[in-house]
């Protein structure tokens, strides 16, 4: 006779919490499966199986649902070293230029020179704009002798540092004229930059690698030349301190 017959006969019932107790010890061993499986994944193949959903989802436009786990970013080693040097070597980096450019202003009021001199500070760094005739005469591309004294006292503030330097040249959209020293505006504008770098480097002798000159003739004008002023705006050579994560030092 069996056991069950048996408990039949006898009129013996299984204990009720023995089947949720087995449910509950089932959920349980799933449960720490799960944990461990977490605890233990590949961050290439967790990206793998991210970009399979996706492209299966119809989330990506085109191309093949996998990718190539060497073309996906890899996490740091030490989670902590995140934008450690990029924003707060960034926040660090323009916090310096806008002592800077406070050095600078008070120079410039004690000059006299405020109202020929432009400051600003932006996300590519400390900018300081000279503005139609400040440093050059009309379609020319040598210095005026008092420009020169103007340049040697911004270069007391960038020679103790060793940001990177960009010198831009920008003109107006008036053409030169067929006897001019320059063709166009593009030569123009580059010679300009190119004349303040070299006296920045040859004259005052500050760090050739720092530096380098561009020009872009007309064709980035801060306003609309519609007007005389508006054009002696455009007309305008830009030295832009360049914000960079660790590069100033003072």
């Amino acid at each position: 006779m069996s056991r069950r017959k048996k408990t039949e006969e006898s009129g013996e019932q299984p204990a009720a919490w023995l089947t949720t107790f087995s449910d509950l010890m089932s959920l349980l061993l799933c449960f720490f499966v799960l944990l461990f499986a977490f605890s233990t994944i590949d961050a290439a193949k967790f990206r793998e199986a991210l970009i399979s959903l996706q492209g299966a989802l119809g989330v990506l436009e085109r191309g093949p649902a996998m990718g190539d786990p060497a073309d996906l970013p890899m996490p740091p080693e030490n989670p902590a070293q995140i934008g450690e040097h990029s924003d707060a070597g960034m926040a660090e980096g323009l916090e310096n230029l806008f002592v800077l450019k406070g050095e600078l202003e008070r120079y410039l009021d004690e000059h006299g020179l405020s109202g020929s001199v432009h400051l600003e500070l932006n996300k590519r760094g400390l900018l300081i704009r000279f503005t139609d005739t400040v440093l050059f005469d009309l379609g020319r591309a040598q210095l005026r002798s008092d420009s020169r004294q103007l340049l040697q006292g911004i270069a007391q503030f960038i020679g103790p540092i060793r940001n990177e330097v960009m010198v831009e040249g920008h003109t107006d959209n008036i053409p030169l004229r067929p006897e001019a020293q320059f063709e166009t505006n593009w030569e123009l504008s580059t010679a300009r930059a190119t004349t303040v770098v070299r006296f920045f480097v040859e004259d005052l002798g500050l760090a050739p690698p720092r530096f380098s000159a561009s020009g872009y003739g007309e064709y980035h004008p801060v306003l609309p030349n519609t007007s005389d002023a508006n054009r002696g705006m455009n007309r305008r050579v830009d030295i832009l301190i360049v914000a960079l994560d660790d590069t100033f030092v003072r």
